[in-house]
């Protein structure tokens, strides 16, 4: 496990051997694609997790009324990471 906060004040927990991501608590509600705070969700890539960047999320392609569409939510720019 691994857990980074973001110049925003949000921290997240990252599951990457099962490939789920949560968000553990914010300033501000998270968006729709990232679920409501401390709900595990499943990804298909994010990026690399350094102090400055700024980690795209890929959740997936869902299938919508005008098509299918890729999921993906930019995180602010981490601050901080460490294994509790």
């Amino acid at each position: 496990m691994i857990r980074f906060e973001t110049e925003t004040g949000s921290q997240y927990e990252l599951d990457e051997e099962g490939m789920r991501l949560r968000r553990l608590s914010g300033k501000h509600a998270p968006t729709a694609n990232q679920r409501q705070d401390e709900e595990w969700r499943e990804y298909q890539s994010i990026a690399e997790l350094s102090i400055g960047n700024s980690p795209l999320v890929v959740w997936g392609t869902e299938i919508t009324d005008e098509g299918p569409m890729l999921r993906r939510t930019l995180i602010s720019p981490v601050v901080r990471v460490w294994h509790p």
